[in-house]
């Protein structure tokens, strides 16, 4: 019955029907009969009851106007007397035999709670008042029914406790955090064992990663079941510490448990952090929110001395990297994606990173190296890594306390990841990843899609553009620090230009590498097309062209990009490369036209180069003289170098010539005319001879129409 109430509201939620009036047109009118005195029909069928619940509370999660409805209608109470009856029985409250036969439906109760109950109804407020009396005084024998009675009471607070007050939410959150999962009880020899009588509730055979790994599925349909004694400990320890990352995000928690606890807050951040050496996936999902919200603030801070500090990080960084790790591989351990997504954000997070900063320490980058360099081999680990990195990073880089030392750790790993290239699943010409915010648990997480479109404009759309590529890490990173140097109103932000440094010292040690390699005067100059040589440079030249063009109002940065290109414009480059290349020199020897002559003229005198260099400097060239045209008289220095041009008219190659001749003439045609060239100047006379033939010769005529 429950599958059938499952396919039912997917299908409804999933075809094109308008989902704003389809739970009320369509769901309600289904169930309400189901619904109505459900508490006083004890005649009617399990599956009946059931099913109609869980059509209720799952319809909540995907149909939106089903919470809102469900609140204005009679049968919400007699639904919620109805779920506290049994919730009552399964924790105890009952025969032994009626706990252990409602066992495997308290993650339907805790889903119908933690949808529709408030704290100013009267219902529920002895469940309450029990399960915290029951986990307090702990399990006093090894039945069955004591065992699954303190589970069930664990999985029922966790449903409540986010809805309860300030106080009570401290007690319940203590109360979880010291709840340890009970064991087999007396006579269970194998944990595969059947709980209750599958003749009245049935089977639904899942697949287990599915059932108690899935945290996406849990979001919406509720805990796993608890079928076999193996399922108790699975489902209370992911109900456990799923209230605990709900009641340590909610609004001034930790300032209400930090005076519960009469301010020992470290005592208890401490007993946090070293639980994580005993947790496995999913939990430990759940814990990376715990100790962002709570844990990492009261720990690290001036009261808990530095060593301690500094292998407790250490610890941290390890434990995380090894638990994402475990993800890849031959034998890798299954990890769902919001699993891997919180991890990697506990390991970004502000707090973390500023413990580095100021301990003086490099766990912490140390460990986003190896996980972006296990992202070359493994996919989705690069895609969860990315978006809490950047928000950490360009948060950090544009406070006014931001040390030197921060901006050059910073600065290496933004160039790590603007020069990275993720794993991802081939498909013929197609790849396939999961999507960066991809199952986020915490939707104000520096993981989230809320920190994604504060730190990256635009970061959804490119997500959904690019998401099918390689490429994606590197462009919300390139994206993000575009929108840095936009808003820094033409002063090229510190940041940009250090990654601008070394992307550019990347990019010469490659070269270098390619120049040096042994074959004598007759090797290659540039590397096998889409071979790693050359996509690393087309990765370079891309983000340096990107983040240069904010160069044309910061004549230091300009001068040192300047250098770099027309050090590597003496070197062929592939074409793709050289377009990058000659468009970052057009824009930066506009702006700065004395760089421009600087660095030009003497790259024009050296005429024993390769066809490819001239015609790069031409284009360049050309581009300054349509630049010029533009004006109402070419600047004093255009005669300088117009006539560093003219010995290329004579130029063997075709593309060379013809670049020449098309700016010599455009330059010519206006200089002329303003009176900047006359016939008595040093080589006036000849350069009107060259301008008159390319006027007037057909054959030039015919090549500038073609342009046209």
């Amino acid at each position: 019955a429950i599958q059938q109430a499952l396919g039912a509201v997917r299908l409804l939620w999933a075809l094109p029907l308008g989902k704003q009036d389809l739970f009320v047109s369509m769901v309600w009118p289904a169930i309400a009969p189901a619904l109505q005195d459900l508490h006083r029909r004890s005649y009617m069928p399990r599956k009946a009851a059931v099913s109609a619940l869980f059509v209720l509370a799952y319809a909540a999660s995907l149909l939106p106007e089903a919470l809102t409805y469900v609140e204005t209608q009679p049968e919400r109470g007699e639904i919620l007397s109805f779920v506290e009856s049994k919730a009552m029985i399964s924790i105890g409250q009952g025969r032994p035999d009626e706990v252990v036969q409602e066992a495997p439906w308290v993650w339907l109760y805790a889903l119908v709670l933690e949808r529709f109950w408030h704290p100013a109804s009267q219902t529920c407020q002895v469940l309450l008042s029990k399960a915290k009396n029951l986990l307090q005084e702990g399990a006093k024998e090894r039945t069955a029914a004591s065992v699954l009675s303190s589970i069930a009471a664990a999985s029922l607070l966790g449903a409540l406790a986010p809805k309860v007050d300030a106080a009570e939410q401290c007690e319940i959150f203590l109360l979880l955090r010291q709840f340890q999962a009970p064991g087999k009880p007396a006579g269970v020899v194998d944990s595969r064992f059947v709980i209750g009588v599958t003749e009245d509730n049935g089977r639904w055979d899942r697949v287990r990663l599915e059932e108690f790994e899935d945290l996406h599925r849990m979001q919406g349909e509720g805990l796993g079941r608890i079928q076999e004694w193996r399922d108790a400990s699975a489902v209370v320890l992911v109900a456990k510490w799923r209230a605990l990352s709900q009641i340590a995000s909610s609004p001034g928690f930790y300032d209400s448990l930090s005076a519960h606890v009469h301010g020992d807050m470290a005592e208890v951040a401490t007993d946090i952090l070293e639980e994580l050496d005993s947790l496995q996936t999913p939990h430990v999902a759940y814990w990376a929110i715990v100790a962002r919200r709570l844990a990492y603030p009261a720990y690290f801070q001036p009261n808990v001395p530095s060593d301690k500090q500094e292998e407790t990080l250490q610890q941290l960084c390890r434990c995380i990297r090894g638990f994402i790790s475990q993800s890849i591989g031959d034998s890798a351990v299954y990890m769902s994606r919001g699993c891997m997504l919180e991890l990697a954000a506990a390991l970004c997070d502000p707090q973390l990173r500023a413990a580095e900063q100021r301990l003086g320490a490099s766990a912490l980058t140390a460990s986003v190296r190896e996980l972006l360099a296990l992202g070359e081999v493994g996919t989705g680990v690069s895609r969860s890594v990315t978006v809490p990195l950047l928000a950490t990073l360009l948060a950090e880089t544009v406070s006014p306390d931001c040390q030197a030392s921060s901006l050059a750790s910073s600065a290496d790993l933004l160039t790590a990841l603007l020069m990275h290239s993720e794993y991802t699943i081939k498909d013929g010409a197609l790849c396939h990843s999961t999507m960066p915010c991809a199952g986020a648990l915490d939707p104000h997480g520096p993981g989230a899609s809320a920190a994604l479109s504060s730190t990256v404009p635009d970061g959804e759309t490119l997500s959904k553009k690019f998401g099918g590529t390689t490429g994606l890490p590197r462009i919300l990173t390139l994206t993000a620090l575009d929108a840095l140097a936009k808003k820094s109103e033409g002063q090229m932000p510190g940041i940009i230009r250090e990654v601008l440094t070394r992307l550019l010292g990347t990019l010469r040690t490659e070269l270098q590498s390619l120049l040096d390699r042994p074959g004598g005067n007759n090797k290659p100059l540039t590397p096998m097309p889409l071979s790693p040589q050359h996509r690393l440079q087309l990765r370079g030249w891309q983000a340096i062209l990107i983040l240069g063009c904010h160069a044309k109002n910061d004549k230091e940065t300009a001068e040192m990009l300047l250098s770099e290109l027309f050090w590597h414009l003496r070197t062929p480059h592939l074409p793709d490369v050289r377009d990058y290349q000659e468009l970052l020199g057009c824009l930066l020897c506009a702006s700065f036209q004395d760089l421009a002559m600087r660095h030009l003229v003497p790259a024009l005198g050296r005429y024993d180069c390769n066809n490819q260099v001239s015609a790069s400097l031409l284009v360049i060239c050309s581009f300054l003289f349509r630049h010029w045209i533009c004006l109402s008289a070419p600047p004093p220095h255009a005669v300088q170098l117009l006539v560093a041009v003219v010995p290329y008219l004579g130029h063997n190659s075709a593309y060379v010539r013809g670049t020449a001749s098309w700016g010599f003439y455009e330059l010519m045609e206006v200089a002329k005319a303003n009176g900047a060239i006359e016939v008595g100047e040093e080589c006036g006379k000849l350069l009107l001879d060259l301008h008159r033939f390319l006027a007037t010769n057909r054959e030039c005529q015919k090549m500038r129409r073609r342009l046209r």
